[in-house]
Order: structure tokens, then sequence, then C-alpha cells
């Protein structure tokens, strides 16, 4: 078990018994992405910068106003732990995912693909998967033809260089 994990599911926990899963999601991430930012980082390690102002700052910048959430942040910045931000959004967004059956693909095509394509393919990925599907097209004209769809750890490629590329291999046996 990894340093965020955890904190994440202690939040997730919570955020369940509160009906605040995405609610808090979107905070995370914009928590995220605020102690990313090169002038936040460097207070996070400015000794003259207490801990106080570190937690004010991160909940005023966010517009934190659940205590419980505020809590959460106040734990992190006195455990020193906001260098574990990015692993507790992953973990955090991972058990939402899981929970909600959500996935996310990338569907790379040489030409473009118009909605109803794409929904097509979402509909047979939800068939194979039983999850959701969010996508996002990516034109990669290297494809030739065809579709590579990446969906979490799995790979579907079914365009013309994967096919090629396949055969080349058979042939070199």
């Amino acid at each position: 078990m990894t340093q965020g994990n955890p904190y994440a599911a202690a939040l997730y926990k919570v955020a369940i018994s509160n009906c605040k899963t995405e609610e808090w999601l979107k905070i995370l991430e914009s928590l995220e992405y605020v102690i990313g930012k090169q002038e936040v980082s460097s207070l996070i390690c400015d000794p003259l910068f207490t801990e106080k102002q570190l937690f004010n700052l991160l909940v005023d910048c966010l517009a934190i106003s659940d205590l419980r959430l505020r809590n959460f942040v106040e734990t992190l910045v006195l455990n020193r732990r906001l260098k574990d931000v990015p692993e507790i959004v992953a973990s955090y967004k991972l058990m939402y995912k899981t929970d909600k059956k959500i996935a996310y693909a990338i569907i790379e095509t040489a030409f473009p693909m118009d909605d109803l394509q794409k929904q097509d393919i979402e509909k047979k990925l939800f068939n194979r998967f039983g999850k959701t599907i969010y996508s996002e097209i990516k034109i990669n004209q290297e494809l030739i033809g065809g579709v590579k769809i990446i969906i979490d750890d799995t790979v579907i490629d079914m365009s013309v260089k994967g096919s090629l590329s396949r055969m080349a291999k058979e042939l070199m046996k």
C-alpha cells in the first residue's frame, strides 16, 4: 500500500457517506493543480511560511467550505503530506471510477470520426467492459486506417499499421 492510499480511502469513505464523491473529486483535482504551481510549491517548502498560512491559502484559494474537507486538507498540511496529493488524487479517482463503473478511452484513428461512429464504439466498449465509457478522439495518421483504443490497461489495436506489424512478426517466425 502506498502513502496516498490510506488518505484517499478514508476521504472516499466519508465522501460516499455524505454523497459528495464527485464534488470532492473536483476539489481534489483542483488541489493537485494548485500545489503543482511553482508559486505554491515554493511556499510549501518555505520554512517562514507557517502551516496555518499554508492551510488558509489552500482552503481560501479553493473555496473549501465543507468542514470535513477542510479537516482533510489540514491533516495533509500538518502531516507534511501535500507531496502525496497526486497519488491521493489518483487513488481517489480510481475508487470513484470503479464505484461508478466509468472508464476513459482514447480512440486513435487515422481519419476524423463523426459523433455517430464515436457513440457506436463507446456502445461496443460498454458491452465489452460493462462500464460507461467517456472517450477522446485523437487523429494518428500513422495508423493508416482503422482504430486503436486505449482503455484502462487494455489496448485494442484494429489499425492497418497494427495488422501489418502483427503480420510481419508472423512472417519472421
